[in-house]
């Protein structure tokens, strides 16, 4: 946790709870239905580090944010996101969802686009539909049922809890898990479960233009690498990143492999660039890097889409996962022999001789099967700067 954390309550009705630290364009975490403000504290330790305003909130209902009357409706959470930009003085910000959140931030995008500068999902979908009707009516009557017989969530949290961890989350992380649902209050978390179970808001992913990172946990019970692989292709230039062996609270279980995930997609759109359509983004260069790695590529006939589409949702982004990796650009001839250049900025050319881009380089199995069936030839460069 960051030295700086303060807590904060966004005015009007209900009042918001939001912990914030740094300063800087403004990251904002959004928990999942059964979280709060706290499962986000090792990210906003991390991400004022690197000279963001990093907040997190609670949801109307949950942690410190006030109750409300009647029925949870996304209008009104659209409404919410809105107060807490204002209250903090900001016209736009990073938004990154889980769950929940990422339900929260695709439905946000299609309505306020102008708001956001980019859009990270984790572990979530864009819409109650994409989950099939009578997987969404059994998930909201598991839930439902033990709360509505009496049941505390208190009760219910370890159950839970434990359906949601990956195979190696740590005892630790697992009470930290439970401690967050048991600290659901009951009304609110009952509305809740029937307003994600049952807005539906039609995204059309095909039609967003806003930098968008998709990040999948491969043990997640919830929402399987295929769906979110469907969704970040359908998403133009989205990024795709796979956090292997973790669950469905992935900041929770692996905060390292997770701020390093939304990190690397971060550190492009920071530059001020945008995801332009087909491609992943483009970061202007930074005057001071200390070198640039130069890949070309002559693709084999009729592979032009499939390497295309593995190299901007997979390849790139676990190329700026890697540390020193600042930010990468690709370029095509406009002439009919098609050839395919990445530029990527580095904080020096010893960055690619390091133990852990070697080790990664070495096991990337995805790069070597790309090479054997996709390339023709491929040419590398590393300059230093002068």
């Amino acid at each position: 946790m960051t030295q700086d954390l303060r807590t904060e309550w966004v005015p009007g009705a209900p009042q918001i709870a939001l912990d914030i630290a740094g300063e800087g364009p403004l990251i904002l975490f959004l928990h999942g239905i059964g979280g709060n403000r706290t499962n986000w504290h090792v990210q906003l330790g991390h991400f004022a580090a690197l000279g963001f305003q990093a907040a997190a909130w609670d949801l109307r209902g949950y942690g410190a944010s006030e109750d409300y009357v009647g029925p949870l409706r996304f209008e009104d959470i659209r409404g919410d996101l809105l107060r807490v930009l204002r209250y903090l003085g900001a016209d736009a910000c990073h938004l990154v969802g889980l769950s929940l959140g990422g339900r929260i931030g695709f439905d946000f995008l299609q309505h306020h686009r102008d708001r956001l500068l980019s859009f990270t999902a984790c572990s979530a979908v864009a819409d109650a539909g994409d989950m099939p009707a009578e997987d969404r009516k059994v998930f909201l009557e598991r839930r439902r049922a033990p709360l509505l017989a009496g049941l505390t969530p208190a009760q219910i949290a370890p159950a839970v809890a434990g359906s949601l961890a990956g195979p190696s989350c740590s005892a630790d992380v697992l009470q930290q898990l439970i401690d967050s649902i048991a600290a659901l209050r009951t009304d609110s978390y009952l509305k809740t479960l029937t307003a994600t179970s049952t807005y539906q808001n039609h995204v059309d992913l095909a039609a967003i233009r806003c930098p968008v990172h998709v990040v999948a946990a491969e043990a997640d019970p919830l929402f399987p690498l295929s769906k979110l692989r469907a969704i970040s292709q359908a998403i133009p230039g989205a990024m795709l990143s796979v956090l292997p062996g973790l669950g469905h609270l992935s900041n929770l279980e692996s905060p390292a492999m997770f701020n390093a995930a939304v990190e690397g997609f971060l550190r492009n759109v920071r530059a001020g660039d945008r995801v332009r359509e087909g491609r992943c983004n483009h970061a202007a260069f930074s005057t001071s890097s200390g070198g640039v790695l130069l890949m070309s590529f002559e693709v084999r006939p009729g592979s032009e889409e499939a390497f295309n589409r593995w190299y901007d949702q997979t390849h790139v982004p676990e190329m700026l996962m890697q540390r020193g990796v600042r930010s990468a650009r690709r370029f095509v001839t406009p002439g009919e022999r098609v050839q395919y250049l990445t530029i990527y900025d580095l904080d020096s050319p010893e960055v690619l001789d390091s133990p852990a881009f070697v080790a990664w380089r070495d096991s990337s199995e995805s790069t070597k099967a790309m090479v054997r069936e996709h390339l023709v030839s491929s040419t590398r460069v590393v300059y230093k700067a002068l």
